[in-house]
């Protein structure tokens, strides 16, 4: 599904029609300034939708369309990081992780905290834009 954030509210195109219209679901979830993430991050198979915001990952992790005690809080990164996500290694739930000037530090083993399991590497420099995927 296709979609938009702005300002804290996600529009996306639930129907795939490619029109914004009563079929389609519209969610205030974050803030602006706030950078939207959404990947399945709990390995259930479903897109999460969330927010990085000063190194705070927050995942709207039942899909309620609300924050709640049930959603996923982690501090990961600072203010000026990038947030970087994705199957690294073709685990079932994206890791996160961050991009700060060519280092990238990734939370591989996905515990929320940075520690000797996780990915930390020099791949860049300030400037660029991170790009994460598995690539044939």
């Amino acid at each position: 599904e296709m979609g938009i954030f702005r300002n804290g509210l996600w529009a996306i195109d639930q129907n795939g029609n490619g029109q914004w219209d009563g079929s389609d679901k519209y969610i205030v979830l974050g803030q602006a300034g706030d950078v939207p993430v959404s990947g399945d991050f709990n390995g259930d198979g479903f897109a999460e939708m969330g927010v990085f915001r000063n190194g705070l990952w927050a995942i709207d992790q039942n899909r309620n369309g609300q924050w709640d005690g049930s959603d996923k809080y982690l501090w990961l990164g600072q203010a000026g990081d990038i947030p970087v996500w994705g199957h690294i290694y073709g685990g079932v739930a994206a890791e996160m992780g961050i991009f700060r000037n060519g280092l990238w530090a990734i939370d591989l083993n996905q515990n929320g905290v940075w520690d000797g399991s996780d990915l930390y590497t020099i791949l860049g420099q300030s400037g660029d834009v991170p790009i994460m995927g598995a690539f044939p």
